[in-house]
């Protein structure tokens, strides 16, 4: 009985654990998605229009960044990491 109880235990506790890392994580993800996104959309891969899904999904991000100066330096220089002033010249398209 003791052994069962123990199975039970450890199984919800690895739940627990894996719904907490991905909590954890998901901020993360939201945060450093936004990097490819501007190199993709510097270098005319993709364009994003004020009113689309991508500019309002990264609109929290800004408002929190406008808020609080020291994240909005972060996040410029993370953003100044992936931006290209210049985008590939595409040949034969």
């Amino acid at each position: 009985m003791a052994d069962s109880d123990a199975r039970r235990f450890g199984g919800s506790t690895a739940i627990l654990v894996a719904l907490v890392a991905i909590l954890m994580l998901m901020p993360l993800l939201y945060v450093g998605a936004l990097g490819p996104l501007v190199w993709l959309h510097s270098t005319g891969r993709i364009t994003v229009e004020e009113n689309s899904l991508v500019a309002k999904a990264y609109r929290p991000l800004e408002y929190v960044a406008d808020k609080c100066p020291p994240l909005q330096t972060a996040v410029e220089g993370y953003v100044a990491l992936w931006y290209t002033e210049e985008p590939p010249a595409l040949q034969g398209y």
